[in-house]
């Protein structure tokens, strides 16, 4: 499942104190992951990844590993990467963010 924030609440949501400096686009949950797998060579976004459970890999240009249950990911804009599932019961959660540059 994938929720792609509307661009009018976007708009509001950049003039928020609290959001304006990493605001998220969207929001996807992915359970059961099995065969799932992402490559981008650019993108201008972050993207954050939490593992709920099971396990999967990423590979950047400087680093390759496992991504297991409970770990954290972040992925600068521009970062071209990687990503797959290991096993049938990966579980993660996807969220590209905006972040003002030069903070």
């Amino acid at each position: 499942m994938r929720l792609v924030a509307p661009v009018v609440i976007r708009r509001r949501l950049q003039q928020h104190p609290l959001a304006a400096d990493c605001l998220p686009l969207a929001v996807g949950y992915y359970e059961r992951a099995e065969h799932h797998h992402m490559s981008r060579q650019r993108h201008d976004d972050n993207i954050l990844i939490y593992c709920f459970a099971g396990r999967g890999k990423l590979r950047t240009d400087t680093w390759q590993g496992a991504i297991k249950s409970g770990e954290i990911l972040v992925l600068p804009s521009g970062v071209s990467h990687r990503y797959w599932a290991d096993e049938a019961d990966l579980v993660y959660l996807l969220v590209p963010f905006y972040r003002r540059s030069g903070r």
